[in-house]
């Protein structure tokens, strides 16, 4: 077997994988990534499934916290061609009786955000635009906690320092243990706002019943809420540019190559069998696949302590249920029945579709959280209003992201019934908040799992 050695040994070439070889090599370290695909990216990927010259972002769509990552500056990605937009209205809600839609715009735009929301509620709108503003003051520290070891000492006081932050608003330390949905009832009181912040909660990865989440969703949400930029060409131009600081560093990438395990000696991870070479590691071997991946499949259940063992085989991704990204190429883009009250609805980055009420949304996320098929709604996204790149001229290209059950809960008949079914229906509730049927050249929808990477295509 031919033997390559470096110092660093990279599995899988997703952004987590590329940026730790930018550091590495830079550190001095001779690196290399071995990826399964025959393109680097993982999660930012961007491709045509569905018709040609209908460019849809897989998975990732917003870069959330994208001017706090430090590989941006430390590499200069922008001088590789990183390019991003920033729309004015970022996060929106749209009923199907036609009534005012809330938007949310970016930090900048809070007068029209305020605007917004008072139309329902003036106490919801202030308040809100309060806790946007001191949240933003908060960056820095968001930043320090992101990109670097936690601090237990940090996370210890964080219950304690919502007083400080928020105490002259009514907002106590023991909203820190608080779910989010409590803390979005407690403070809001217009039904239309909590029914767009319990959507938003859960697409920004904070499960709305979980206790434990106040601080996260005072905080964290409050912050990234109206901070989403739009990779200009697809967010598979985050994995090209670091691709290219990867190469302008020095490191080795190896595509179209699967690990096949990683090698062992004296418990100790020392490179990785690769199409049937083995690359060794003077000095560490890393893994950008999943715990199971790289626990159970590429080290092996027999190499694990019993306690390990049983950590990786009961690793589960947070609340178990399914994310779903369908696909739309339209002909013409939404417009949108509420756009009478507020035209900016029809170019809002993320607009909430299906949900008329509370009740609806919750009963949404439940439902998908305990094993049973939800009744269609979700946020939706039609990015080529701004990057006219992702669909051909005078068309559009849009997706969004349905939250259904565990991929085990529902048998092979049912999520085939789900495939041929689901997205007419999603389009029905879509249909219904709009001024007219927009006419739809094709459709498709990809559903990963919670546990693996598996996609199915629909």
């Amino acid at each position: 077997m031919e033997t390559r050695t470096y110092d660093a040994v990279i599995v899988g070439a997703g952004h987590n994988g590329l940026v730790l070889a930018c550091y590495l090599a830079r550190a001095g370290l001779s690196t290399v990534v071995v990826e399964r695909r025959h393109e680097e990216g993982g999660g930012a990927n961007t491709e045509e499934p569905v018709l040609p010259g209908f460019r849809h972002n897989m998975h990732a769509n917003y870069m959330a916290f994208i001017d706090l990552m430090p590989v941006i500056a430390d590499f200069g990605l922008e001088d590789l061609g990183l390019r991003t937009v920033m729309p004015e209205a970022q996060h929106g809600i749209a009923f199907a009786d036609g009534r005012p839609p809330i938007i949310l715009h970016r930090p900048d735009l809070l007068e029209r955000t305020h605007a917004s929301i008072a139309r329902y509620s003036r106490s919801d709108a202030d308040l809100y635009v309060e806790l946007k503003r001191r949240s933003q003051r908060m960056e820095q520290l968001f930043a320090v906690g992101f990109f670097n070891p936690p601090d237990p000492a940090f996370v210890e006081g964080q219950s304690g320092a919502l007083e400080g932050l928020y105490g002259d608003l009514g907002i106590t330390n023991d909203f820190a243990a608080k779910t989010a949905k409590v803390v979005i009832d407690e403070l809001f009181e217009s039904p239309e706002m909590r029914t767009l912040l319990y959507q938003d909660a859960v697409e920004f990865g904070l499960p709305v019943d979980t206790s434990g989440l106040g601080f996260g969703f005072l905080t964290f949400m409050m912050w990234t809420t109206g901070n989403w930029k739009l990779p200009v060409g697809g967010t598979h131009t985050i994995a090209k540019v670091l691709t290219q600081a990867c190469y302008r560093e020095g490191v080795e990438l190896l595509e179209n190559t699967a690990v096949e395990r990683i090698v062992l000696e004296d418990d100790r991870a020392v490179g990785v069998v690769a199409r049937g070479c083995e690359l060794r590691a003077e000095r560490l071997v890393a893994s950008n696949a999943d715990v199971k991946q790289t626990l159970l499949d590429l080290v092996g259940e027999e190499h694990l302590s019993p306690a390990w063992a049983r950590r990786a085989n009961a690793f589960r991704y947070g609340p178990s249920h399914t994310v779903a990204s369908p696909m739309f190429c339209l002909y013409d883009a939404p417009a949108y029945r509420s756009a009478r009250w507020d035209p900016e609805i029809d170019r809002c980055y993320h607009t909430v579709v299906g949900f008329d009420g509370p009740d609806d949304t919750i009963r949404n996320i439940r439902d998908a959280y305990t094993g049973r098929l939800p009744e269609p709604g979700g946020g939706t996204w039609v990015n080529s209003l701004w990057d006219r790149s992702q669909a051909p001229p005078g068309r559009h290209a849009a997706g969004a992201w349905y939250f259904f059950p565990s991929a085990s809960y529902l048998s092979a008949p049912e999520w085939a019934e789900v495939r041929e079914t689901y997205n007419e229906k999603f389009l029905a509730k879509w249909i219904a908040v709009i001024v007219i049927a927009f006419n739809m050249s094709k459709t498709g929808a990809q559903f990963s799992t919670d546990i693996y990477p598996i996609d199915i295509t629909i």
